[in-house]
């Protein structure tokens, strides 16, 4: 094939081929005798450069009867012959016949041979490159989600052209984005409307190189031996994921009349890189000339994360608002060729031709995307000096905290600390860093149990208390300190500390507004029968039953839940006391009742219901608070035990190495003699030194296995205490509600 740029301002024919017996078709839309008009046309447009393109190519390819050939081009309009079909009439059902091509016509199809697809392993074992297969788009979302990798891979080599399905009546279109980023070469769109969404982004990614309308594919879907999925959402090999940031700030001449505009700003690329319909501006009223969209509350739009910068392009549109989103103006610029910093960018018109003075005035920020544990780590790099600054300044502070004896909660990730510690093998400098993902989880479902304790603090001044790597001198008199792990505070929480956790207190609030509501609607009910109770009324008596079984009362408890949770201790506990309440108010006395007396008795086992269903609630989620610090404690408790048995086996060594030089030194001379000597004693030295570093981790083990039973037993005894607190609450609302219900008592509003 010749080069795309050798075929710039060549017109491209796509045609059947003549067959052998005179016989063969064209396009399927016009009639017989339209087509004969075509045909000249087109015969008389391809004389001009039948030369130039026939001295392109040295050899003209054989075509099989059944089979024609097809051009190669990305930028391509859409003539729906569709191979696979048989051609019909428009109107009349009835099939067209089939029409003579030209020899002079057919000539010139010379480049690629159209074929039907069979399989991917049949065109592998084949291996043409000079074959182009069509699919409709419905068959090419099949293929996509049959097996993309495979359709990718046969992009590589063999040419593929989708065209719209047949049953578009309205020439709509489909986002041909879809099929770019499987390396389909031609995908084909209906340029009958311009001013659709499809289309305009058609338009505005051959804008890209010139406007040749050939665009280079990116590099994973052009080389072999690379595995490409766009349906994944992971990093592409040796491909930087970008990030974007836009701010939209203000609009220039959009329009002379007064009317209301905003703006949206789509990602168009990949499947996992697209991004439409999330972010616009706020609507601006009566400003056509100069709206500014920039204000206090506006946020940049950020695209955190384009897997494919090469194959992605961001598109600004521009609406007017009124009772509807009318299309105003819109620009399509790749992502590889934003630059930096604030910017006008020309707008287009819905057939994509510059429109005169209309801009937007954006700022741009584009960066390599950086996960967000790694954020601290990049931005030491990017800015080294400040980061030192900033470093010395913690130090200091941190100083100064550790002299006040009236220190808070530290607000250090400690699991960060130490992992850092254990990279650069020296002791940490805790300072106010991002909290570690453990430390953040606990955050949010307890944390406030720990951080109004001195964990940090106690752990700071311990660590304090121990040398750093540069000045650590150990004395190998006496056996290396487990003090850490000893002097190490558990810190149990109370339940009052618990009860002030965030999702404790918005759980009883949520309790709270929905008793309230109840409580609204109980004194309504009342209000209405106490009306009609006044007026006279005698079907009131006959509506309500003056007697109230224990028939019904045992209905009405019925639906309680008897357990929260299955195999739990508290559920035991709840189910225990459910049923002894359930019990109770069940058998509780009744008595001849009015009709106001049989609605609030109603209304309290309703209140008592709710209040009942509340404590439950409030206790699994005490149990699960309970069960979380118990955690936290544990997995700081490991972290101090590592950072022991590391400080210990290096003491070891060091010390081990020390004897061995002195050893060689107190040898003096070598000879045979000397040599057996000096060889047996290192063997004693390393037998030793290995039984002490054994016998010094089983130590440390049984120090980290009490202070881990500790942590155990502390939290066990605080769900005894909490399990104790509930069972209480439970009885003082069974003897509470017990007899109100019994007796209809009226409510107090």
């Amino acid at each position: 094939l010749p080069s795309p740029n050798a075929l710039q301002g060549k017109i491209l024919i796509k045609c059947r081929r003549s067959v052998a017996d005179g016989k063969g078709s064209i396009g399927r839309r016009s009639k017989a005798n339209a087509c004969s008009v075509d045909r000249d046309f087109i015969l008389s447009a391809s004389t001009l450069t039948l030369n130039k393109i026939g001295n392109l190519s040295r050899t003209q390819l054989s075509v099989d009867d059944d089979k024609s050939t097809e051009s190669t081009v990305s930028n391509t309009e859409s003539i729906s012959d569709d191979e696979e079909s048989e051609d019909y009439t428009f109107g009349t059902g009835k099939p067209k016949k089939n029409l003579e091509v030209s020899e002079e016509l057919s000539a010139l199809v010379n480049y690629m041979k159209a074929t039907k697809f069979k399989s991917f392993e049949d065109s592998a074992s084949r291996n043409f490159s000079n074959e182009v297969i069509s699919f409709s788009e419905v068959k090419g979302y099949e293929m996509m989600q049959k097996d993309v990798t495979s359709f990718i891979n046969y992009n590589k080599h063999r040419c593929t052209r989708i065209y719209p399905r047949g049953n578009r009546m309205n020439s709509s279109n489909y986002a041909p984005q879809i099929f770019w980023s499987v390396g389909c070469q031609l995908v084909a769109l209906n340029f009958q409307t311009l001013d659709t969404p499809p289309m305009q982004i058609n338009l505005g990614k051959f804008e890209m190189n010139g406007r040749s309308g050939y665009l280079l594919k990116p590099k994973c879907m052009r080389e072999f031996g690379k595995t490409f999925d766009p349906l994944e959402e992971g990093a592409i090999e040796n491909v930087v994921t970008n990030s974007v940031t836009i701010q939209i700030i203000s609009g220039q001449l959009l329009s002379l009349s007064k009317i209301n505009t905003f703006v949206e700003v789509e990602m168009c690329g990949i499947p996992s890189d697209c991004v439409r319909k999330r972010y616009r501006t706020k609507l601006v009223e009566n400003n056509g000339i100069n709206p500014v969209y920039l204000d206090a509350d506006a946020k940049p739009f950020e695209f955190q994360k384009v897997i494919l910068p090469e194959a992605a392009s961001v598109r600004f549109v521009v609406y007017e608002y009124s009772n509807r989103a009318t299309f105003l103006g819109h620009s399509m610029i790749p992502v590889v060729g934003l630059r930096p910093g604030y910017r006008h960018i020309g707008l287009k018109s819905a057939m994509n031709k510059p429109l005169s003075m209309a801009t937007l005035f954006v700022h741009i920020k584009v960066t390599d995307f950086v996960p967000v544990i790694h954020l601290a780590f990049a931005d030491a790099l990017s800015n080294p000096i400040e980061y030192s600054k900033a470093t010395i300044n913690r130090e200091a502070l941190l100083k100064r905290m550790i002299e006040d004896e009236e220190m808070e909660s530290y607000n250090g990730g400690v699991s960060n600390v130490f992992e850092e510690a254990k990279r650069k093998n020296c002791m940490p400098v805790l300072s106010k860093m991002a909290p570690s993902p453990v430390l953040e989880r606990s955050r949010s479902s307890g944390a406030i149990i720990l951080k109004h304790h001195r964990i940090y603090s106690d752990l700071t001044k311990m660590l304090a208390d121990l040398p750093t790597s540069s000045d650590r001198k150990f004395d190998f008199s006496t056996p290396l300190p487990s003090l850490l792990l000893k002097s190490y505070t558990i810190q149990t929480p109370t339940e009052d500390m618990l009860k002030a956790n965030a999702k404790y207190v918005k759980l009883r609030k949520k309790f709270g507004k929905d008793l309230e509501n109840l409580q609204s609607k109980q004194a309504k009910e009342r209000l209405a029968l106490q009306k009609k109770t006044n007026k006279g009324d005698g079907d009131i008596q006959s509506s309500f039953s003056r007697q109230v079984d224990v028939s019904t009362l045992q209905k009405a408890f019925a639906c309680i839940p008897r357990k929260l949770s299955t195999g739990s201790q508290e559920s035991h506990f709840i189910s225990r006391s459910s049923s002894a309440s359930n019990e109770t108010l069940a058998d509780s006395k009744c008595q001849n009742l009015t009709p106001m007396e049989i609605l609030c008795s109603k209304h309290w086992k309703q209140q008592w219901l709710l209040m009942k269903n509340m404590e439950i609630a409030l206790f699994d989620q005490l149990m699960k608070l309970v069960g979380h610090s118990c955690k936290v404690n544990m997995q700081m408790l490991n972290v101090i035990y590592e950072r022991t048995v590391e400080d210990s086996m290096n003491a070891l060594q060091e010390k081990r190495k020390m004897e061995m030089e002195n050893l060689i030194q107190s040898m003096g001379s070598s000879n045979s003699n000397v040599d057996g000597r000096l060889g047996k004693l290192k063997r004693e030295t390393e037998e030793r030194f290995i039984k002490n570093g054994v016998e010094l981790r089983k130590r440390l083990e049984s120090i980290r296995a009490s202070r881990a039973d500790e942590i155990v037993s502390s939290h066990d005894e605080l769900k005894r205490n909490c399990i104790k607190q509930f069972e209480t609450r439970m009885a003082n609302l069974q003897t509470e509600y017990g007899e109100k219900i019994s007796t209809g008592v009226m409510p107090k509003d």
